[in-house]
């Protein structure tokens, strides 16, 4: 009796192989690429830096003339000269303040509407399969959200930190020409909390990129609810969607909960740093009055220029946070533009 053989096998369909993902591009700083969307509108970011210059170097001034007033009451000759100039520096400083703020607000915007209409025009030319593979929310929220903390820091951020920096500088100098002494008290405590914030700043760019991520997620929930409301509804399971979107929408609030920590301990250090030299120059300045080393008027003078630091430290660290959360949302634009599109 003979056996019959068994059939062959029949051969395996080979399944399809996933696409292949784009090679990552090279990592491009941040930073770098911050200064190429502020580039093309250097020129008229050059002239508001100088407005505030200009309106900074008014400021710095003023402590001068008051102290002129001071030593003219005290020796009988007459101010009316002094008080003049004074008022005429504070007009003056608040028109520059005013047209600087009017041609950086108006870059801003040029800034912002070229960086969406970039997004926009690649976002729409997107290969199929790339758009299967991201959610439509996440995508959009980098044309709006993600472009306007890169707005801010190209333009607004890179002015405050300029001209906090030149501000600082130029006070520095005429505290130095008031009294050395009083300008080493004060410069030892501006250094200590400048090395506090210099570890902290860092984490706000870090806490800024989770809290975008997570903003993309609550978009990429609502649409994916939107875009299919019928079989939702039909399914009854409005209750299971509103979930999944209310725990994106958890996760982006702790997200942002833990950058707004981080820039409220900023702020916090930027005023006790104005306060505690202010209170250091108070004490050896007084001490120094006392015994006869220093004049009344000169004290004074110096104690101005404490509180003028107080608007340039401000500056410098409203604009380091807004750097740091630009620098954040810059690696989601850069990830569009590396996206394949097709021709």
């Amino acid at each position: 009796m003979t056996t019959a053989s068994a059939p062959p096998a029949p051969a395996e369909t080979p399944r399809p192989s996933a696409p292949a993902q784009p090679p990552e591009p090279p990592a491009t700083p941040p930073l770098r690429v911050l200064l190429r969307y502020a580039r093309p509108h250097r020129t008229v970011l050059l002239a508001t830096l100088l407005l505030v210059l200009a309106a900074s170097a008014a400021g710095l001034v003023q402590p001068l003339v008051a102290q002129h007033v001071l030593d003219g009451l005290s020796d009988g000759r007459g101010v009316l000269g002094p008080v003049l100039l004074l008022a005429a520096l504070v007009v003056l400083g608040a028109g520059l303040t005013g047209l600087q703020s009017w041609w950086q607000q108006r870059t801003s915007e040029r800034v912002v509407r070229q960086i969406r209409r970039d997004l926009v025009f690649r976002l729409i030319r997107l290969r199929v399969p790339e758009l299967d593979r991201r959610p439509p929310g996440d995508l959009i929220s980098r044309v709006t959200s993600d472009s306007a903390l890169v707005q801010n820091a190209a333009t607004e951020g890179l002015v405050m930190v300029s001209n906090g920096v030149l501000s600082i500088l130029g006070a520095v100098v005429l505290m130095g020409v008031v009294h050395l002494g009083l300008l080493g008290v004060t410069a030892a405590v501006l250094i200590a909390v400048a090395l506090v914030m210099v570890l902290v700043l860092p984490r706000i760019r870090e806490a800024v990129a989770r809290a975008q991520e997570s903003v993309g997620a609550v978009g990429a929930a609502l649409d994916r609810t939107l875009g299919a409301a019928r079989t939702v509804k039909a399914n009854g399971a409005e209750g299971r969607e509103t979930e999944r979107a209310g725990d994106a929408i958890e996760g982006a609030y702790r997200a942002g909960l833990a950058g707004a920590r981080y820039v409220a301990l900023v702020k916090v250090l930027s005023g006790v740093s104005i306060q505690a030299a202010f209170l250091a120059v108070l004490g050896v300045g007084g001490a120094l009055v006392a015994s006869g080393s220093l004049e009344a008027s000169a004290l004074i003078a110096f104690l101005l220029y404490v509180f003028y630091l107080a608007s340039p430290v401000g500056s410098l660290v409203a604009g380091l946070s807004m750097l740091q959360q630009g620098l954040g949302a810059v690696g989601r634009i850069e990830q569009v533009k590396h996206m394949p599109v097709e021709d």
